[in-house]
């Protein structure tokens, strides 16, 4: 099992660039996108405890603190589910 948190952060467009490297090279961190014509970015940190991901979550924020605003916070638990399990789920 693995947990994700899904993070958007509204980004001053002269930060854009400095913010994405600053936080690909978060630990933890396994993505961030800039979305479609704006100056918002998408961030994925991934962990394998929801108390690991919580740490690394706060501590990418953190770094990205004095240069965004964090806009939403969604968090996942990905399963992986037998077939009679997923079939049940449809």
């Amino acid at each position: 099992m693995s947990y994700k948190a899904y993070v958007i952060l509204d980004s001053p467009a002269e930060k854009t660039a400095q913010m994405i490297k600053a936080l690909q090279n978060r630990p933890g961190v396994v993505s961030v996108d800039l979305l479609d014509d704006s100056n918002e970015l998408m961030m994925v940190v991934e962990a394998p405890q929801r108390k690991k991901l919580a740490k690394l979550t706060i501590q990418a924020i953190s770094s990205a603190d004095h240069m965004a605003t964090v806009m939403k916070l969604l968090t996942t638990t990905s399963v992986k589910y037998g077939r009679a399990q997923s079939k049940a789920m449809k």
